[in-house]
């Protein structure tokens, strides 16, 4: 068998061979190396970004702004002692004010003010409170301190130093993160693999990538006259504004007209709770859902507290990004469309593990698994043109 394979396809390139980087014993210590320096890059880029967040937070602090948010875990203890500062200096001030105020009267009439002197400081509430926070602080810093010296130092996959450990619902996988737009038809329309273990920073790129399909799909309509008939939803920005130019929606199956709001024809993007951020909530791009929790608590939210009308994304808002999406996800509307997210997201994936049995890449390093993934995906998409060739005998509704 093996001789008539490589008389088929040539004994170098039957195509289950190692790569030649693993085929050769010399190669061995150069990506040891590069598994190693990729490690302590990656530690020293952590270490920056935690130490760059944990300053702009007390910087904010500092001048006395509001902060929405979990203090950044390596800012805790500098914070909590920030805070003790702030409450025992705006005590002081207090009592030396109410001291002025004493030594006035006293001057002016021999007597003092009527009524109790301030507490001490360190018997005030507030002083009290900032002492208990910054005790808690310093005991969950020495609790970190022991959990890191406890944990197993991070290692790198030498056989792929590209890929990452995963998190599943079963444990860890060797691999990569794979990112897809679906469209409502069950098109993979842009994707992405990734060594990102989280998905909240792929939110923007994958919107980027959803208008450029978008815009190629719209583009490439056959008939401009069935395009001109589409209509949007959703009304102009402004009154004066001139009318937007009708799109179709590949992202969801609606129809829409493109406007500030919906670029590039996409109706709504809708996304899981991975991709929360005020970040994502706020940059620019396509309409879109993003859950604020899980999807029973977001099914739960919309049937127990109801909110009707939608909050208007063109009218300023005191409440935050993350609320206005809860706020909007309890809506009919939105309730309706996030339940759509489900069956369109997870259909290609289903099909590809489960249908056509694809549940491991088999090249090495991001370039070629995303290759390999790419190749996947546009046979995912081929098999499903021809599926509603034969199932309708035509692409599009009403065409030949």
């Amino acid at each position: 068998m093996s001789r008539a394979e490589d008389a088929l396809f040539g004994g170098a390139c039957g195509g289950d061979q190692l790569p030649e980087e693993l085929a050769d014993e010399r190669c061995r210590g150069p990506r040891l190396r590069r598994a190693l320096a990729e490690l302590e890059a990656e530690r020293t880029a952590g270490q920056a970004e935690a130490g760059a967040k944990a300053d702009q937070y007390l910087q904010r602090q500092r001048r006395g702004e509001r902060i929405r948010g979990n203090v950044p875990v390596n800012a805790e203890v500098a914070s909590a002692r920030l805070r003790l500062e702030q409450a025992i200096a705006a005590r002081q001030a207090t009592i030396a004010e109410w001291e002025q105020r004493n030594a006035d009267k006293i001057a002016a009439t021999g007597s003092g003010l009527v009524g109790a002197r301030p507490r001490p400081v360190d018997e005030h509430f507030a002083v009290v409170r900032a002492r208990t926070w910054l005790d808690k602080a310093l005991a969950r810093a020495a609790e970190r301190e022991r959990q890191v010296a406890d944990q197993r130092p991070r290692v790198r996959n030498v056989t792929d130093p590209d890929s990452r450990l995963m998190p599943t619902k079963s444990g860890f996988i060797q691999g990569y993160n794979p990112q897809n737009v679906v469209s409502a038809d069950h098109l993979i329309i842009a994707t992405e693999l990734t060594q990102d273990t989280g998905d909240v920073e792929q939110a923007k790129p994958m919107m980027a990538a959803a208008e450029d399909a978008a815009n190629l799909i719209t583009g490439a309509h056959r008939d401009q006259a069935e395009a001109a008939q589409l209509t949007c939803t959703c009304p102009p920005k402004d009154s004066q504004d001139s009318p937007p130019t009708p799109t179709a929606s590949p992202a969801t199956g609606a129809t829409r007209r493109s406007c500030p709001r919906h670029p590039n024809g996409i109706g709504t993007m809708v996304m899981d709770a991975g991709y929360l951020s005020e970040e994502n909530l706020t940059a620019a791009g396509p309409d879109r859902l993003i859950a604020t929790g899980k999807s029973h608590d977001v099914e739960k939210s919309a049937r127990t507290q109801p909110a009707d009308p939608p909050p208007d994304p063109d009218q300023p808002h005191h409440t935050d990004p993350v609320q206005q999406m809860a706020q909007r996800l309890r809506t009919p509307e939105g309730i309706a469309t996030y339940r759509q997210r489900g069956h369109i997201a997870e259909t290609p994936h289903g099909h590809i593990k489960h249908n056509t049995g694809i549940r491991t890449l088999t090249r090495r390093g991001l370039d070629r698994a995303t290759a390999e993934w790419k190749f996947i995906c546009a046979t995912y998409n081929i098999n499903r043109l021809v599926h509603t060739l034969r199932t309708t005998g035509h692409l599009l509704p009403g065409k030949a």
